[in-house]
């Protein structure tokens, strides 16, 4: 997080002697340091999951935009900014990649993501390039006109590995997503390079570097959120990697860090570096069968004018597929699942 710059030169000004000329050198540091307005109001934040349009989603998505997230979207109905995982390519055309499951959806689906109220989605996942590099060209291109921003994508390593940057009641937010899980084949072909359409990776050989980006990122933002790919599918509890790189992060300066791509809610808090961090949001607008994949959630996180940081879990289950804010005891019971989340994690949780 940046630290904005005092307004020292004020007071030192008007505490000097009349007689006294006042230092050039502290008159521009002043000048400098009171160019940009300071944030003037808190915000509020709501991450979600992962989010395809396959089977009878996409159906829905087609002819009915505005089902797919009306269960949920009270969840973030004063939130300032609203991000998640769009796990599919969006396109028409492209080839399939060798892979057991294939997402793609036309980029008309993303309509009703973008009347919801959600603000942007991150691209940099094991799917986004699901239909080959014709499919991530075609993904990257429908970005325009969506009303989403895309993160995590790009026309070369720089655009998909750096920020998208957002204007918040003064704040300068800062984006930044990357996938820690790729196929073996695509660990290469699908990460973005010089003059290649692809996906930002934090897998090695690219994890110093994005954890630089991230640092430089930091030191020029007021909040910074970064938006990962990581862990194992079907658990509950983080990997050793994904502590590994939450560490990392955190000490780079991200001030939030989220993922997905378990299947599975995982738990999430304070981390000992002081970063809020929560390992797995789970599933979102997802076709998936009865069972643990139905629970889900909205991850809240409250900033105030300090730069202080709390959070919450809002309890979500997945019904067909779509996601439906939980109340009275489902909710309790919901709260229940996710602390024994938490209990696994090195965060400490808020009551």
């Amino acid at each position: 997080m940046r630290v904005r710059a005092p307004l020292v030169g004020v007071a030192l000004l008007a505490g000097a002697c009349a007689s006294t000329p006042a230092d050039p050198e502290v008159v521009a540091a002043a000048d400098e340091a009171t160019t940009e307005p300071a944030p003037s109001a808190p915000l509020t934040l709501a991450f979600v999951g992962d989010i395809h349009f396959a089977d009878q989603l996409g159906g829905i998505a087609a002819t009915d935009p505005g089902a797919v997230l009306a269960g949920v979207r009270a969840a973030w109905a004063d939130a300032d900014l609203v991000i998640g995982n769009l796990e599919t390519a969006v396109t028409e055309g492209g080839t399939p990649e060798p892979k057991q499951f294939t997402f793609r959806t036309p980029a008309t689906s993303l309509a009703a993501l973008s009347s919801a109220g959600i603000d942007a989605v991150s691209l940099a996942n094991n799917h986004a390039g699901d239909y080959g590099a014709d499919g991530l060209r075609d993904t990257l291109a429908a970005a325009d006109g969506s009303g989403l921003a895309f993160v995590g994508i790009g026309a070369d390593e720089r655009q998909a590995a750096g920020p998208v940057w957002f204007e918040r009641h003064g704040w300068d937010v800062a984006v930044l997503a990357a996938t820690d899980v790729l196929d073996s084949f695509a660990q290469e072909t699908w990460v973005a390079g010089d003059g290649r359409t692809g996906i930002a990776s934090v897998k090695e050989p690219y994890t110093d570097h994005f954890v630089e980006q991230v640092a430089t990122t930091a030191a020029e933002a007021d909040l910074t959120l970064v938006y990962l790919h990581w862990g194992r599918e079907k658990d509950t509890c983080p990997t050793d990697r994904q502590r590994e790189l939450a560490q990392r992060l955190a000490q780079a300066g991200a001030d939030v860090v989220v993922g997905t791509h378990a299947h599975r809610v995982q738990g999430g808090g304070r981390s000992p570096d002081g970063a809020l961090v929560h390992y797995g949001l789970g599933n979102f607008v997802f076709d998936t069968p009865p069972g643990e994949g139905e629970h889900a959630g909205v991850y809240v996180v409250e900033v105030a004018l300090d730069g202080t940081t709390i959070d919450r879990w809002l309890p979500v289950r997945l019904d067909g597929g779509l996601p439906v804010l939980l109340e009275g005891q489902q909710a309790a019971a919901g709260a229940e699942r996710y602390a024994a989340a938490v209990a696994c994690t090195d965060l400490l949780s808020r009551p």
